[in-house]
């Protein structure tokens, strides 16, 4: 069992190499909407944490950079080019329906804290759209980097309101929203967001730190 202050709700990286050692299998991870000065960073970042074998997909806005590589190292990377990166049609087409992991960008940084978490809680709705429509079985876990404190407060009890209405609908073949553990990363740091995608297994639900943003991670 890990040290409290290690435990991956603090520190998703010691969770991912917790994994590791026990031998994950390849994981299939979909990025959607990470700003694209960021990706390259990402990019290392799932190389350096994932399982060998693993295959991220990117939902991006525009056409993918020429010198962004389709491998490195142990993992594989594939690019799937739209306006709107975060549309339900768009995740079904870029392979929801086989996700292990989401990963959730805000797009840009325009607009300032406010208007990006208010991109990536949108951003959550349409990811639970697209699972719903998958019809899939089971429920990816999601990583979203969230800036402001109010911000993961709302988005957990959001997604605990969206999981209770779920059960009440209580459709069989769809995965229903559960509410997220809070995973604290520094905000803004792309390795986090692959470990945290790339360990894949949640904490028990907690509720978020006081401390300001950071990745909201858990089951959508």
């Amino acid at each position: 069992v890990c040290p409290a202050e290690q435990c991956c709700v603090h520190n998703p990286l010691h969770a991912l190499r917790a994994a590791s050692v026990a031998g994950l299998q390849p994981r299939n991870i979909l990025v959607s909407n990470w700003p694209a000065e960021g990706i390259p960073e990402l990019m290392e970042g799932f190389a350096q944490f994932t399982p060998a074998n693993s295959v991220v997909t990117f939902a991006l806005q525009g056409e993918p950079q020429p010198d962004w590589p389709t491998r490195i190292s142990n993992c594989r990377f594939n690019f799937v080019a739209a306006k709107q990166p975060t549309s339900v049609k768009v995740l079904l087409e870029a392979g929801i329906k086989a996700a292990d992991a989401v990963v959730l960008g805000s797009g840009s940084a325009a607009g300032g804290d406010l208007e990006c978490d208010a991109r990536v809680l949108a951003a959550i709705l349409q990811v639970q759209d697209a699972v719903l429509a998958s019809r899939r079985k089971d429920a990816p876990h999601l990583v979203a980097p969230i800036k402001r404190y109010a911000t993961s407060k709302l988005a957990a009890q959001w997604l605990e309101t969206l999981a209770a209405e779920q059960a009440a609908v209580a459709a069989p073949p769809a995965a229903a929203l559960q509410q997220p553990s809070t995973a604290a990363a520094k905000p803004g740091t792309a390795a986090a967001a692959a470990a945290a995608a790339a360990a894949g297994a949640p904490a028990a639900a907690a509720a978020p730190t006081s401390k300001p943003g950071g990745f909201l991670s858990g089951l959508v």
